[in-house]
């Protein structure tokens, strides 16, 4: 009878009973691990450029928008026959009604008709207005409405209308907002609609970003810790200006968004604090001559 016995072969040997290779499973699931990690790490990042990009495409067609409406309403005041002592606020309600910048959606069921209706700067501006609920008075109302801070023209009958800050200075280290305030359209020149036969038309809007959130310093210096923080209890009045006369600022209540709060210089979260969004005061202008028409005798 013959006894034949198997030897190992090297590899078994080098192997050992110790040494033995992971489970396919285990490696698997590192992988699927490190997969992981590195397409949150990715992700963010692109989550990053896209909100960036959307953010910046808005205010470009904010100010490509701005600007156009600027050039059309310039251009009908210059072109509409009016009495050489006009004053630009006696002509600009041919162009733009301004009671129009707030307007309630329950009150209004056909808002193209209600459109149609408006001066030509209002339909063009229509793009650039945003939809708001707020409360007023204890009771809740949609609004749509042009952007910057609420405000009741003739307290207290609920006429509400569109006051814009600019923010002229930031506090340290909060970053707690000092205002100057500025109406929707100005006269680039006040006086020379009259004295001066020219048109000078500017359009202010406040661009206040949805997805990133405002800082003070130089765009790529560490900000962490210079976020500007929301608190509308600490924001200040520039002494030479203030809100319209014979009207107060509508508490809209705490809510959160780009334009929410008592100043419409909105709240966002972010890095565990109440923060301000980014923001940027947009203008369009356009100036042209003013056609006059005379006859003597």
């Amino acid at each position: 009878m013959c006894l034949t016995v198997a030897h190992p072969s090297p590899r078994s040997r080098e192997a050992g009973p110790h040494r033995s290779a992971p489970p396919a499973s285990a490696s698997r699931r590192r992988q699927a691990g490190a997969a992981l990690v590195e397409l949150g790490l990715v992700s963010f990042v692109l989550i990053l450029i896209f909100a960036a990009t959307i953010e910046f495409g808005r205010v470009v067609f904010v100010a490509q928008t701005l600007q156009e409406v600027a050039r059309v309403m310039a251009r009908e005041l210059a072109l509409t026959p009016l009495p050489p002592d006009t004053t630009f606020d006696d002509a600009l309600p041919l162009v733009l009604d301004e009671s129009a910048l707030v307007i309630d959606l329950d009150a209004t069921p056909d808002l193209d008709a209600y459109f149609a209706t408006l001066p030509l700067a209002n339909r063009l501006l229509r793009p650039l207005m945003i939809v708001d609920l707020v409360t007023i008075g204890g009771a809740p109302r949609r609004l749509l409405r042009y952007p910057g801070a609420l405000i009741d023209v003739a307290p207290p009958s609920g006429t509400l209308g569109v006051a814009i800050p600019a923010v002229v200075a930031r506090s340290e280290p909060e970053g707690h907002e000092t205002l100057r305030w500025v109406g929707v359209v100005e006269e680039i020149e006040p006086g020379a609609f009259s004295a001066e036969r020219m048109v000078g038309v500017r359009l202010n809007y406040p661009f206040q970003a949805a997805a990133m959130s405002g800082f003070r310093g130089a765009a790529f210096e560490p900000n962490i810790d210079r976020v500007n923080e929301a608190d509308d209890a600490s924001v200040v009045n520039d002494p030479e200006t203030s809100p319209p006369e014979g009207s107060f600022i509508v508490d809209a209540g705490s809510g959160v968004g780009p334009y929410a709060g008592r100043y419409g210089l909105g709240l966002q979260y972010a890095l565990s604090k109440e923060v301000r969004p980014f923001r940027r005061l947009v203008s369009g202008q356009s100036i042209r001559h003013r056609e006059i028409l005379t006859a003597g005798d």
